[in-house]
């Protein structure tokens, strides 16, 4: 019955369940992503990979599922081209935005992400 439900668009549905993963992720291990966040934050290294892979994953998004027409579509959309701008500005300003990082999401946004994170997730799936 939950399965039927769900969208039916492949895409839709696998990226809805990483942003699900994810999300409880943030709250199953939350010392691992202060850790992340630090890494993000001090590591210049760690912020141009973590960069070059939301990048490629907005850019994949955007390729394979650029789409207004329904709620879902369009949050995927979004999401995709939010990727591809914060990809961009990793690899282009890193300093700026662990800088960013510092200043105003140190730390103090992992709750939030990951309900945010679990509620784009099942918006995805059953949108």
């Amino acid at each position: 019955m939950m399965f039927e439900m769900m969208n039916d668009n492949p895409f839709l549905v696998i990226v809805g369940m990483v942003y699900i993963m994810v999300g409880v992720s943030y709250f199953s291990v939350p010392k691992i992503w202060e850790e992340f966040v630090d890494l993000f934050a001090h590591n210049n290294i760690i912020i141009l990979v973590y960069g070059m892979i939301v990048f490629t994953f907005g850019v994949t998004i955007l390729t394979l599922q650029y789409s207004w027409d329904g709620i879902a579509e369009g949050l995927l959309t979004i999401i995709g081209l939010i990727g591809v701008l914060e990809g961009t500005a990793m690899l282009v300003r890193p300093r700026m935005l662990q800088a960013l990082v510092i200043t105003v999401f140190y730390r103090k946004l992992l709750s939030l992400s990951g309900a945010f994170a679990i509620a784009v997730g099942l918006a995805l799936l059953f949108l």
